[in-house]
C-alpha cells in the first residue's frame, strides 16, 4: 500500500537464492488471474539468469507492449546524472543553482546529490501540483519553499527533487530530458520503444490501464517539469536489455555510469542505503539492487542481484502492486503473499461503525492516508497512491484486498477513533487521525 518504495522490500534479510522460474509460473499466474482477472489489467515479466533468459505474460501483454514505467523512470534519470559524471560535465556535489540559471534562488547547499539521493528536503509533491503544473510554479515554489536547516540528514521520498533533477540535466544541455534518455541511454543500448512521446504505432501497442477496483483508467500525462520523476513507458523486451546492462556492466562509458549509480550512499531504511535512485538492501551475504513504481492504472518493478545472478522486470497495466511476486523470483524462499485475506460474515461485523473509521491520518508532512467509505465498502488511500479496498477482519481490524497489509483503528477511552496502524512486511507505521 502506502509504503510502496521501501518497506515492501524490507522482509528480505535472508540469503537469496536462484528460483527456477518455470517452477512457479502456474503459481504465478494463478496469482494474476486471481488479482487481476481477466481484462483487468495484462502483465509482462521477464527475469535473467546465468541460464538465459524467461518471460511470462498476463492478458494480452506480449514483449512490445508498452507500459507505463511510473517511478521506474527515476533510475533513467540517475543513469543520466552519472553518465554526464563520467563526461566530466558536472559533480555529483554541484550546486542545484549552478543549474537555474537565477530561474528560482535555493540555498547553495542543496546539491545534485541530494536530490538524486531523496534528503534534499523537499516534500513528495508541491501542495498546489496539478498536470498542468508549470516551469514558472516550480521556480516559485522552489524560491520560497523553507529546506531543513542542513541538507542530506535525512531521506525524504520526492518526486518533486527527481523532476528538478532532471529538469536540471536539460537545462544544463539545452535539451529535453526525452532527448537525453534517447541519446544517452537508448541508443546504445538499443532500446527502440522507450520513451514518454508515443507515435501513433507506439500508441496502439500501449496497455490499457485499469485501477485496484478493476475501472479503466485514461493514460495520464505528467507536466514536463516532472517528466524525469515517472513518465517513461517501454515495454519488457526494451527493459530487460536495460536489466542486463545493470546486471553485467561492459567497459563502456555507460556501464561506467551503471556501476556508479549502483554505489550505496545515504541510509533509507532498515538494511538499506540509497543509491543514485536504486535502493540497496543488504541481505547478510548479498546485494539487491531494485526500485518500482505505481500510479493509479500502472505499476513497475525492477530488481537484481549480481552475486546471484539473477533479475527480474515487471510490468503491469494494473495500479495493483505486484511486489510480492518480484521479491518471490529472487528469493524463491519469500513466499507470494495471500491475495484475499480471510473476511468474516456479514453477521460478525457492524457495518454502521464503519463511518467512524473515516477519515485523513497524518503519517507525517504531505502524506497521509484517507480512509473512506463507499456504500458498504471500505477504502484506503495514501498521498499519490490508488484506493484500495479494505476488509473487516475483525471489530477495528481491516486487511488490504490482495495483499499481506493489515490496518488496525486504535480508539481512546471515550471510544473516538483517535489513530490508525499500519502492519506491513514485519514492520507498523502509525498514523493520527486529523480531527
Amino acid at each position: 500500500m502506502f509504503i510502496r518504495k521501501t518497506s515492501v522490500f524490507t522482509s528480505i534479510i535472508l540469503s537469496l537464492q536462484l528460483v527456477t522460474f518455470a517452477s512457479d509460473t502456474a503459481e504465478i499466474k494463478s496469482v494474476l488471474e486471481q488479482r487481476l482477472g481477466q481484462g483487468r489489467g495484462s502483465v509482462a515479466i521477464g527475469i535473467i539468469t546465468k541460464d538465459g533468459n524467461s518471460t511470462l505474460f498476463h492478458g494480452s501483454a506480449n514483449g512490445d507492449t508498452i507500459f507505463e514505467l511510473c517511478s521506474v523512470t527515476k533510475v533513467f534519470t540517475a543513469l543520466l546524472l552519472a553518465d554526464m559524471m563520467v563526461g566530466g560535465e558536472l559533480q555529483l556535489d554541484d550546486p542545484v543553482n549552478k543549474f537555474l540559471d537565477g530561474r528560482a534562488r535555493i540555498r547553495e547547499d542543496i546539491h545534485l546529490f541530494h536530490l538524486v539521493t531523496h534528503t534534499s528536503g523537499l516534500p513528495r509533491s508541491p501542495a498546489d501540483f496539478t498536470m498542468e503544473y508549470s516551469e514558472e510554479q516550480l521556480y516559485e515554489f522552489l524560491s520560497n519553499y523553507s529546506f531543513p536547516k542542513q541538507a542530506g540528514k535525512k531521506f525524504k521520498y520526492s518526486n518533486l527533487g527527481f523532476g528538478l533533477l532532471g529538469h536540471a540535466l536539460a537545462l544544463e544541455t539545452g535539451t529535453s530530458y526525452e532527448r537525453l534518455v534517447l541519446d544517452r541511454i537508448c541508443k546504445p543500448l538499443q532500446m527502440k520503444d522507450t520513451r514518454i512521446r508515443m507515435s501513433p504505432e507506439q500508441l496502439a501497442r500501449h496497455a490499457d490501464g485499469y485501477n485496484s477496483t478493476g475501472q479503466k483508467i485514461p493514460t495520464r500525462e505528467l507536466p514536463m517539469v516532472y517528466w524525469s520523476a515517472g513518465s517513461l513507458r517501454s515495454t519488457l523486451n526494451d527493459m530487460l536489455k536495460f536489466l542486463k546492462a545493470n546486471m553485467v556492466p561492459d567497459k563502456s562509458k555507460l556501464a561506467k555510469a551503471i556501476k556508479m549509480t549502483h554505489e550505496p550512499h545515504f541510509p533509507s531504511i532498515p538494511h538499506t542505503r540509497t543509491g543514485l535512485a536504486w535502493n540497496i538492501t543488504f541481505t547478510g551475504i548479498s546485494t539487491v539492487i531494485w526500485h518500482e513504481g505505481q500510479i493509479q492504472s500502472h505499476y513497475a518493478f525492477i530488481g537484481l542481484d549480481r552475486k546471484q545472478g539473477i533479475g527480474t522486470v515487471i510490468l503491469s497495466g494494473s495500479g495493483i502492486p505486484l511486489t510480492d511476486i518480484g521479491i518471490h523470483i529472487l528469493d524463491s524462499r519469500q513466499p507470494i503473499t495471500d491475495s484475499e485475506p480471510p473476511r468474516q460474515t456479514k453477521s460478525e461485523f457492524d457495518k454502521s461503525s464503519f463511518e467512524s473509521f473515516t477519515g485523513r491520518y497524518i503519517v507525517r508532512d504531505n502524506y497521509t492516508i484517507t480512509i473512506s467509505k463507499e456504500g458498504d465498502r471500505m477504502f484506503s488511500q495514501a498521498t499519490g497512491m490508488p484506493k484500495l479496498e479494505i476488509l473487516p477482519i475483525a471489530e477495528k481490524e481491516f486487511a488490504v484486498k490482495g495483499f499481506n497489509i493489515k490496518i488496525t483503528f486504535i480508539s481512546d477511552e471515550a471510544g473516538e477513533i483517535t489513530s490508525l496502524i499500519v502492519h506491513q512486511a514485519g514492520t507498523e507505521v502509525k498514523a493520527r487521525k486529523q480531527p
